[in-house]
């Protein structure tokens, strides 16, 4: 610790203390070391939507309502993070917060409005085998192919399997990495659904999840690199009495062609006296150019709302989506898309066809 002649004479004529100068020059370097490790992250997100199915729908349940036919900002998210480091103890912390209309359909408060917590935990490292990794707070869900971050996903709409998995959980989470191919994550939450601090209709009731992800060795050629995860969630949303199970395996896969990727995804969510709701979706990306990608998802929706006592009903559909990813612009992600979802048996709120076409901008910092 330096301290200069200025300060020593000070001390010296009883001016100031040597005991509060040294506090307040530890105190400062505790602070310089803090602010070197935590980072500042996040993006704004805008986008364009021309919805010719202008009414309520398929549009409204992938894009959030009230965004029809209109130029609209969708969300500012704004991250500080500390990763944990690489003793055997070791601890840090990541805290997200998003600004703006799509707060509102996260779902971590039990009322709308335009300021939400998305992610809020501390982690900790114990020296256990390997190193096991824990998550204690607000974190991400462990399964799904798409993230509630659309500035990480392949197109702006989320898919309809996104529609049905949870997104968010406030619980302990406990990661462990087998070996480079093989990862383990187990975790207990207090609900199925999104609701900070929630609890079931049973508060002893929790929420139990597992996921284990295998990743394809060099040694497998062309397919190195090939990622499949299985996950489990089984539990109860905040206040309900439902039991309700999601599972979901899905994984991305090279091919034997340059820069084109498969992705393929399979969620099913069971309910206690529902007929279960499946959906099977394939994810195409082309690297046309260092600039440009091209994707596509094909997805088959297969919703059963049979009621114990009730005449079963069920609904069918068929989503595609086309789109193109251009980087005009640095840290910008620029893209446009065109989705179709038609109801395979019946209209869906009168109507049988819903289509969308929409421009996204998103700035990443």
């Amino acid at each position: 610790m330096n301290i200069n002649k200025w300060t020593v004479a000070l001390a010296a004529a009883g001016v100031v203390s040597l005991a509060s100068v040294t506090n307040a020059q530890e105190a400062k370097e505790t602070v310089k070391t803090l602010a070197a490790s935590t980072t500042l992250s996040g993006y704004v997100s805008t986008s364009v939507n021309w919805t010719p199915s202008s009414t309520a729908g398929v549009q409204s349940y992938f894009a959030n309502s009230g965004k029809n036919d209109r130029i609209a900002l969708d969300v500012i998210s704004l991250t500080l993070a500390s990763k944990a480091g690489e003793g055997e103890w070791a601890a840090g912390y990541k805290a997200q917060i998003w600004a703006g209309p799509d707060a509102a359909s996260l779902g971590t408060a039990d009322s709308g409005a335009d300021f939400a917590i998305k992610n809020a935990y501390i982690s900790l490292r114990a020296p256990l085998g390997s190193g096991v990794d824990l998550k204690l707070g607000v974190f991400d869900t462990i399964i799904g192919y798409e993230s509630t971050d659309r500035n990480v996903n392949p197109f702006y709409s989320h898919s309809w399997g996104f529609s049905v998995e949870p997104t968010q959980h406030t619980g302990l989470l406990a990661s462990y990495r087998v070996s480079d191919s093989i990862s383990l994550s187990v975790g207990i939450a207090n609900t199925t659904d999104a609701v900070i601090n929630g609890a079931a209709t049973n508060n002893s009731r929790k929420t139990y999840m597992a996921a284990a992800t295998l990743t394809a060795p060099a040694s497998f050629g062309f397919l190195s690199g090939t990622s499949v995860t299985a996950g489990w969630v089984s539990g109860r949303a905040n206040g309900g009495s439902t039991s309700t199970d999601s599972l979901y395996v899905g994984g991305s896969i090279p091919l034997p062609i340059k820069d084109l990727s498969l992705g393929l995804a399979l969620d099913n969510l069971g309910r206690d006296n529902l007929a279960d709701t499946s959906v099977i979706a394939a994810y195409l990306s082309y690297k046309v150019s260092d600039k440009l990608t091209a994707a596509a998802r094909v997805e088959y929706l297969d919703v059963g709302v049979t009621t114990v006592g009730a005449t079963a009903v069920g609904r069918e559909a068929l989503s595609t989506t086309i789109g193109l990813d251009y980087k005009l612009w640095a840290n910008v992600i620029s893209r446009l898309e065109y989705r179709l979802d038609t109801s395979a048996d019946s209209e869906v709120n009168g109507r049988k066809h819903n289509s969308a076409v929409i421009a996204n901008v998103i700035y990443n910092f």
